[in-house]
């Protein structure tokens, strides 16, 4: 719930500096890092930052109050670092390191969503299994192996393309994607068709909708 907060408050901080403080808006930064604070998900905060940081350099009416956005990103970091206290933040992400020595083993790949064998035969301690990598790369290279290297390829072109080549594109969809695509690098959330179905629409719509 935490992770689909972050798309929530983007949009909401969006309209906030573009339109004014309303009280919908205060209610809705308040449900929204009360959920993050219930979740501790670094993901989510992680991807909010990143977020925030591209509406801070796209967004007109957001460049105008900056100490609303200084206080903003205060309140994110205090939440990070709180989470610290509760949660492993460096060493909360064994999967990476299995997912990459799983690589030489088999050249095609072990199958999209056989992970959970990978983690399994790693011979890792109790609170190391996990059914997925928590990065939608690594998920793809390990199931399809070689031919991973499509996906990844056709990321980098459509990533390419929206946030270099064109300059098209409505920005707040755009920062919507770039939240998302954080939060699959760090999380499973992309294994939840709706977390996904939202990415091809933010992708779709940063291409069809002009600033």
């Amino acid at each position: 719930l935490g992770d689909y907060w972050t798309l929530v408050l983007v949009v909401v901080l969006d309209r906030f500096f573009r339109k004014g403080g309303k009280t919908l808006s205060y209610l809705s930064f308040l449900a929204g890092f009360y959920v993050l604070l219930l979740s501790l998900s670094r993901s989510a905060m992680v991807s909010l930052l990143v977020g925030v940081f591209y509406l801070s350099k796209k967004g007109e009416f957001l460049r105008r109050r900056k100490l609303y956005l200084i206080f903003f990103l205060l309140g994110i970091l205090f939440l990070f670092l709180y989470s610290g206290t509760k949660k492993s933040i460096l060493l909360s992400r064994p999967y990476f390191s299995q997912a990459m020595g799983s690589f030489g083993d088999r050249i095609y790949g072990f199958g999209y969503g056989n992970f959970g064998e990978i983690s399994k035969s790693a011979g890792s301690f109790e609170g190391n299994y996990s059914a997925y990598t928590h990065n939608l790369i690594l998920e793809s290279l390990t199931g399809f192996g070689l031919l991973g290297i499509v996906f990844l390829f056709w990321v980098y072109k459509v990533f390419k393309e929206i946030f270099f080549t064109h300059k098209k594109g409505d920005y707040l969809f755009k920062a919507l994607l770039l939240t998302l695509s954080t939060n699959f690098l760090f999380d499973f959330t992309y294994a939840i068709p709706t977390m996904l179905w939202l990415w091809f629409t933010f992708l779709g719509l940063s291409q069809s909708h002009d600033s």
